[in-house]
């Protein structure tokens, strides 16, 4: 059995007991690592704080035994998140929203406007970091 199926069939059900549906399961190599992503879904869209709850309840708490433990562990090694959404650097998440949700074409100025800034933030977040 691949790895995505064997994941697929272990959290299948504990994901959909939360109101989710497990759709898709990926176990691909990035950046040299080993990285499993599972992509969940329910009616009227997935917010972060979804996200936190899927990845808290399917944690090797939650599992009943060693084989699910283990591969939760690799699904945990592979946890990814999105830095931008989460710093919302120099806010140029809600200029692009703003931008593409008022039906413009000014991305381009909206960005130009925000990047030296953005770019300070970033910079800022990495140091702090380190």
């Amino acid at each position: 059995m691949k790895t995505t199926e064997l994941v697929e069939t272990l959290l299948r059900d504990r994901v959909a007991e939360l109101g989710f549906t497990l759709c898709d399961v990926e176990f691909q190599k990035e950046y040299g690592n080993w990285t499993l992503t599972l992509f969940i879904d329910r009616q009227g869209g997935v917010t972060i704080d979804d996200c936190e709850l899927v990845s808290r309840a399917v944690s090797t708490k939650s599992m009943r035994d060693e084989d699910s433990a283990r591969m939760i562990d690799i699904v945990n090694d592979g946890l990814v998140f999105d830095l931008w959404f989460i710093y919302k650097w120099g806010n140029l998440i809600n200029a692009v929203t703003g931008t593409l949700g008022a039906g413009t074409n000014n991305f381009s100025s909206a960005y130009a406007s925000l990047e030296a800034k953005t770019n300070e933030e970033i910079a800022k977040t990495f140091e702090s970091l380190k």
